[in-house]
């Protein structure tokens, strides 16, 4: 008697396996629309948590998040409501600094939440939607600055760079342009500045000067703000973005005028280091042609 409650009581323990399993895989979507034209739309996305044991003491975690919002975008130039579903993975283990992130944001339109309009994935800690540009946030480990890039939905790459991108809009008009700071390695150049208006159009403005000393120096990368030059010019800042609507009326990136890059790196008092100031004429950097361009960085009096 007893072995055959055993046995009825493993039948059902395997049973609730096979079901747990076949519900934890299945990805099957739905969409029901009722009398009113009312639409019930259910994706079989799944979360979970997987902890697991990496050597005597150490827990592994493989996480999965899916999530749902309706946001408005404009990938296209014209705003619309869609579904995004945002799924991460993230795989991180105890003591360990950082962490592995894969993340995918499926978009489509909330009158057809069935039909993709664009898949975006990405290796990366954040991935946040804007309007009509995506930005990925990779974090810095062991004391790392964060690397920051912009795409345009079509998978280009705008811009890259360290701790912070700021962007220069214009007001009820699709031109704008981007600002970025990679630092570099090599003995003569200690960064470039990126000024970036699309996927085709791009400056790279190399900062030269030998590598400034850890001891008087930040070692992070620099501020940057854009200044306009004529007084009485109207710029908001919202959180990274410019809002340049003294150009309201411009009709072409070479009408971006009156505008300067400030680049500012920190340093001690003793050890003056003047700011670096990048004009920007007819939308060029310097009001040059040239896609790659070169500006010695400014010592205060009595340094090399």
């Amino acid at each position: 008697m007893r072995f055959l409650f055993c046995s009825a009581l493993l039948t059902v323990c395997l049973l609730s396996c096979v079901n747990r399993k076949s519900s934890h895989q299945s990805t099957e979507s739905t969409e029901t629309i009722d009398s009113l034209g009312n639409v019930f739309y259910r994706n079989d996305g799944q979360s979970y948590l997987f902890i697991k044991h990496d050597g005597d003491t150490t827990k592994c975690y493989d996480i999965q998040s899916v999530n749902y919002r309706i946001q408005q975008l404009a990938p296209s130039g014209e705003w619309g409501n869609y579904v995004i579903k945002e799924t991460s993975i993230t795989k991180t283990c105890d003591g360990q600094e950082g962490q592995k992130r894969s993340i995918k944001a499926e978009i489509s339109p909330v009158e057809h939440p069935d039909e993709l309009f664009f898949v975006l994935q990405h290796d990366a800690d954040e991935l946040n939607l804007e309007h009509d540009y995506y930005h990925t946030v990779v974090y810095g480990c062991c004391d790392e600055e964060p690397i920051h890039r912009m795409y345009d939905y079509d998978g280009n790459l705008l811009i890259q760079g360290n701790s912070k991108l700021i962007i220069g809009a214009v007001p009820n008009n699709l031109l704008k342009f981007y600002v970025g700071y990679t630092p570099s390695k090599e003995d003569s150049v200690i960064g470039t500045v990126h000024l970036v208006y699309n996927a085709e159009e791009k400056y790279d403005i190399r900062i030269q000067s030998p590598p400034l000393p850890p001891e008087f120096c930040s070692q992070y990368a620099p501020s940057m703000s854009i200044v306009s030059t004529l007084r009485g010019d109207t710029l908001e800042l919202y959180q990274n973005e410019y809002q340049l609507w003294d150009l309201e009326q411009i009709q072409s990136t070479d009408q971006f005028n009156h505008l300067v890059i400030k680049v500012v790196y920190y340093c001690e008092l003793y050890y003056p280091v003047e700011p670096i100031i990048i004009p920007i004429y007819n939308g060029k950097p310097f009001g040059k042609d040239s896609l790659v361009q070169h500006v010695r960085l400014p010592k205060g009096e009595g340094l090399p």
